[in-house]
């Protein structure tokens, strides 16, 4: 045992010894430069490669032509802000290379020189700029898989982060051109600087403004998963150097890490005072000069779509102009403008524009991002090739209810006074994840020496819709929630101690497809006649109608319970319309349930069997009628939903109002 001991003692010494030996003596092996000898690929620049591929299918067109091209990474993923791509650049332009892999940063630093072997790749598109990827036969996946990637894009020579400078430039001359490339932006500021951070843990990417001293703005998209995300923004002025990027008619910029932002004061940003820089907050003097109330159609406003299927409209029956990008049960990415008849303001003074606005089942913290106001000199009906200057909306709704606000009177630039056709528009954008329902009413426009262009001119003529298409299913719901959380929007509050006095039945889910977002989804089989919902009482409530909208399918019915402050309850019961075996029904109509003898001045007893449920993919409106009610429990249960045993739900839930 003791010679044991000794020799695993001599031996353990023996590794030490080797170990450390290594260490000491160990160099990283020289590696030869990496070197790229073209072959038969034919070289063509960035440029070029652009022009041969104005247009191109959802899925990619796939390049058969044996070129290539030689180029320098500018912008990689190295902070996650930038999503399985590369920015390459060479002296015409940039490029956008999608590679289905994180971390590319490592194997394509910045500054790293690249040949693009192009023969077997594909352009794509996204967001209306011509990219490079891979046809993968799934317009959802351009991105080039990694290993193919490693053979198309060869490096050449070692990386030089002195190859990849940005240049310095102006927003106001920012063109196409330079779609893809580094660039630097000097004296400029973020809007809400040093208050908001830099991304939202709520949404996966957000656009926050950034502004220069002119008050001429960019969005900055900046993505939940980068490492900076959680820091503030910077306060005052400084420099942003950022890859340029559009999507639509609007250009982006990414910044490839916090290093991207530098030498800011720390102060209240600097401005010129100038003509670009709306003066919001002074009334305009003069006389109207235009409304609209949206009545009967949209007047001589007119809707134009740049992107996705939904557009502008008008609803005579609350007089509003209104967009959404939801429909058929989800969201859908949209741009469209709403864009006034032309002014001439070669003699005016002033001109101001008011109006009646509300915002609601978007994402709160984009709406001054996503619904906002621009002012045109130049526009001829393509609201791309013109020039525009954002307007500030001083006063914005909360986004969270149906009550409208004054804007109060918003001014236009200075800058646009003197020119003899200017038009000011409504700029609407959603996404597949957020889709924000806007309608504003009561619109005017009150100049002192401002007209109407001669003969009443207007913009380029655009279809009008049909007034109210398809009213049903983008109602407001009317009347406040019932609950916390009745819209169903905030999944938080759907537990037991927030908003509900028991938890939620088994087979209840979130669904994103409510009628403005998201819904209440009764979603399987009940083993019993079970309770899907029961909310807690919050306070003192009253009125006489609660209203509520289902769409979908069910074996059997659904009875409502409403509890009173002295603890008696009323139920109502669905089946009880129409006869025995009805099926509810967009034949329906509205439906409206009153009290009976049976359900609540005697023994107040659930009943889900003598019908069914199809409402054909619409969404039917359910009013309860409690205006015999005193008021409603304060605490403890206030509203229940129970469904019958034995039989399929797939059945939505939305909108629990009470007026």
């Amino acid at each position: 045992m003791k010679l044991n001991r000794q020799l695993i003692i001599a031996l353990v010494a023996l590794i030490g010894l080797t170990f450390a030996s290594c260490e000491r003596e160990y160099d990283a092996p020289l590696l030869t430069e990496p070197t790229v000898e073209i072959g038969d690929e034919g070289i063509i620049t960035i440029a070029k490669y652009k022009e041969m591929f104005t247009s191109v299918p959802e899925e990619g067109k796939i390049i058969e032509e044996d070129f290539a091209i030689r180029a320098v990474v500018v912008g990689n993923d190295i902070s996650g802000n930038i999503y399985k791509q590369i920015y390459v650049e060479d002296a015409t332009g940039g490029l956008s290379i999608g590679i289905d892999q994180n971390n590319i940063a490592n194997d394509y630093p910045v500054g790293q020189e690249v040949v693009i072997k192009l023969q077997g790749l594909a352009a794509t598109s996204y967001g209306g700029v011509i990219q490079l990827g891979m046809n993968n036969n799934n317009p959802k996946n351009t991105r080039i898989p990694y290993e193919i990637a490693k053979k198309h894009l060869l490096k050449n020579q070692w990386p030089d982060a002195k190859k990849a400078m940005p240049k310095v430039t102006t927003m106001g001359s920012i063109t196409d051109a330079m779609i893809g490339t580094l660039i630097q932006l000097e004296g400029v500021y973020f809007e809400k600087g040093g208050e908001l951070n830099y991304a939202d843990q709520e949404m996966n990417a957000v656009n926050r403004i950034l502004r220069d001293k002119s008050g001429k703005s960019l969005y900055v998209r900046n993505s939940k998963y980068a490492t900076f995300a959680n820091d503030k923004l910077p306060k005052g002025n400084g420099t942003v150097v950022a890859i340029l990027s559009k999507f639509g008619s609007d250009y982006q910029l990414f910044l490839r890490s916090a290093d991207d932002c530098f030498g800011f004061s720390g102060k209240e940003p600097e401005t010129s005072g100038g003509t670009d820089t709306p003066t919001p907050d002074q009334p305009s003097t003069g006389a109207v000069i235009y409304s609209e109330e949206f009545a009967k159609d949209l007047g001589k406003m007119t809707p134009i779509s740049v992107a996705g299927t939904q557009t502008w409209r008008v609803n005579t029956a609350y007089k509003n102009a209104n967009m959404s990008g939801f429909a058929d049960g989800k969201s859908n990415a949209n741009e469209d403008w709403l864009v006034s008849p032309a002014f001439d303001l070669t003699a005016a003074k002033s001109f101001s524009i008011s109006f009646e606005h509300t915002i609601n089942k978007g994402n709160v913290a984009n709406m001054k991002s996503e619904q906002t106001l621009w002012a045109s000199d130049n526009y001829s009906g393509d609201v791309k090739s013109a020039t525009w200057t954002q307007v500030t909306i001083t006063t914005y709704p909360t986004g969270t209810d149906w009550n409208y606000v004054k804007s109060g009177a918003i001014n236009l630039p200075a800058s646009l006074l003197g020119k003899a056709n200017v038009v000011f528009a409504f700029k609407y954008l959603a996404t597949d994840a957020s889709s924000a329902n806007w309608q504003i009413r009561a619109l005017k426009v009150t100049s002192d020496g401002g007209k109407l262009t001669a003969g009443g001119t207007t913009p380029t003529p655009q279809p009008q819709p049909e007034p109210n298409p398809n009213p049903n299913p983008e109602q407001p719901a009317t009347g406040k929630l019932l609950f916390p959380g009745a819209d169903f929007e905030d999944w938080s509050l759907m537990e037991k101690g927030k908003s509900l006095l028991f938890p939620l039945g088994k087979i209840v889910e979130q669904s994103p497809n409510g009628r403005n977002g998201k819904a209440l989804h009764i979603n399987g089989t009940p083993a019993g006649n079970d309770y899907m919902i029961t909310a807690a009482g919050a306070g003192e409530k009253s009125g006489s109608t609660i209203t509520l909208y289902i769409n979908g399918k069910a074996g059997k019915s659904l009875s409502f319970m409403v509890y009173k402050v002295d603890g008696s309850l009323a139920v109502f019961n669905l089946d009880e319309f129409g006869t025995k075996g009805h099926v509810i029904s967009p034949a329906d109509g509205e439906i409206i349930l009153k009290p009976t003898e049976k359900t609540f001045n005697d023994k107040p007893a659930n009943s889900y069997a003598n019908g069914s449920i199809d409402t054909q993919g619409k969404w039917l409106k359910i009013t309860l009628d409690i205006s015999s009610f005193s008021k409603l429990a304060k605490e403890k249960n206030l509203f229940s939903i129970k469904v019958g045993k034995a039989v399929a739900y797939d059945l939505l839930i939305d909108d629990i109002t009470i007026q």
